[in-house]
């Protein structure tokens, strides 16, 4: 168990890498255009609508590493009310719904770069495939389901091994135990 919480959080550490190079183009990217305003008084045509898709495919890809790290906002009143094996149990209740609705998102969001494939639209700007930027964030939302999917693996194989625990997957916790 311990070496698949190690191999999932060497990949989600990847997306993150990855996330972070996204945002510093940006950052790269606005830094030369104030810079090239300013003192040559020529901005770079199409900074703006640059940063936006640079912002989502960087928000695109730390959207997996946030979930696996339990980063995203939660209620975890009844988790915290109730014993560390029926908070287990809810938690892998809770990622089994996410799953299925993600997996929907997912789904649909790659059909929808397919269709922006076949008919060739275009950003209003630069003219940029929209395709690609649907494509990212469609990936985004798979990277996002499959460490939803591994978290609940994760929970599967707390509960076979009797080792309760709602910490998150890269936290170190020790199981507590069952009577809480």
């Amino acid at each position: 168990m311990e070496q698949y919480e190690k191999t999932m959080n060497r990949i989600w550490t990847l997306t993150t890498y990855l996330s972070n190079v996204f945002l510093f183009a940006i950052m790269m990217l606005v830094v030369v255009n104030v810079v090239a305003r300013r003192l040559f008084n020529a901005p770079i045509f199409g900074v703006t609508e640059l940063a936006c898709y640079g912002s989502l495919a960087s928000a695109a890809f730390g959207l997996a590493q946030t979930e696996w790290m339990d980063g995203n906002v939660r209620m975890t009143l009844i988790l915290e009310s109730t014993s560390v094996k029926s908070g287990c149990f809810l938690n892998l209740v809770v990622n089994l719904v996410g799953l299925c609705g993600f997996s929907y998102v997912s789904y649909f969001l790659i059909l929808q770069a397919f269709s922006r494939l076949t008919n060739g639209q275009l950003s209003s700007e630069l003219r940029f495939p929209m395709y690609i930027v649907t494509g990212i964030l469609a990936l985004g939302f798979l990277l996002l389901t499959l460490a939803i999917l591994a978290k609940l693996i994760l929970y599967i194989l707390r509960i076979k091994h009797k080792c309760y625990s709602i910490e998150a997957p890269g936290a170190e916790s020790k199981p507590e135990e069952e009577g809480k």
